[in-house]
């Protein structure tokens, strides 16, 4: 037999190969999320016979994977914002896990679990939030995602963070002017998170939310993430109503 028929026959061999894999993989993945639909149906109609009513779809189109994220502190990161602030040739004390920076009139001061506080001179802003945002970027502080909220004085306001589309609790920037003087303080994360572990599935959630006697009707349900400075964890804000009274439930 010619090497080139050889050829061929093993190339043949190998894409049937690739081809069997794929079939067995995407059969494998759809069979994995036929089991966790069912699951969810299954969730639901115990939670039905322990008072929870509404509609089934509220769970059934929530994400059918999310997993908790880790944002790991990155001194590095922290040093090269401090740098941007103060000036690369500012002064550095550190004292545990708190480390200080200044110069050039500015301060910067980075602590754990991600809190952090900037104050540098600065004119009156005339947009608040073009102004920070701005100030931020320039810093190497991600507030692409980000919500602004403005306070009654008008140099002064608020970011709350996002991740994949949602909702960050915890992870906050209070920004406020004030005699030449801007300022930034909050909770935050610098690096993109990492993937830690798969969180709990929606059946569990489902279970955990059922979890007591007090009847309550489904309304709507938002996927939300919990900062806590270390870990980001997916949340179930759900929304319902129980005895005629309005109520908001995070389960996780």
């Amino acid at each position: 037999m010619q090497w080139s028929k050889v050829k061929n026959l093993i190339i043949i061999v190998l894409l049937a190969a690739d081809i069997f894999l794929a079939a067995s993989a995407l059969s494998k993945y759809f069979s994995s999320r036929a089991a966790e639909s069912e699951a969810v149906k299954q969730a639901w109609q115990i939670a039905q016979t322990r008072g929870v009513s509404g509609d089934e779809k509220t769970f059934l189109s929530m994400p059918a994977q999310t997993y908790i994220w880790t944002c790991e502190r990155d001194a590095e990161r922290e040093r090269q914002i401090a740098y941007a602030i103060c000036g690369q040739d500012c002064a550095c004390q550190v004292s545990g896990e708190v480390y200080q920076y200044s110069g050039r009139g500015a301060l910067a001061v980075f602590r754990s679990g991600g809190y952090f506080e900037l104050y540098f001179d600065a004119e009156r802003p005339d947009n608040a939030e073009e102004f920070f945002a701005s100030a931020l970027k320039n810093a190497g502080i991600p507030v692409k995602d980000a919500v602004w909220s403005d306070a009654e004085q008008g140099v002064s306001g608020s970011f709350s963070r996002a991740f994949r589309g949602c909702e960050v609790t915890g992870a906050f920037l209070q920004c406020g002017w004030e005699n030449g003087r801007a300022s930034v303080e909050g909770r935050w994360f610098f690096t993109e998170p990492k993937r830690l572990e798969q969180a709990k599935s929606r059946a569990q959630m489902i279970l955990e939310f059922a979890d007591g006697t007090e009847k309550k009707v489904v309304g709507d349900c938002v996927l939300k993430y919990a900062f806590n400075g270390i870990t980001l964890t997916p949340v179930w804000e759900i929304a319902y109503v129980s005895d005629g009274q309005q109520g908001l439930e995070s389960v996780s």
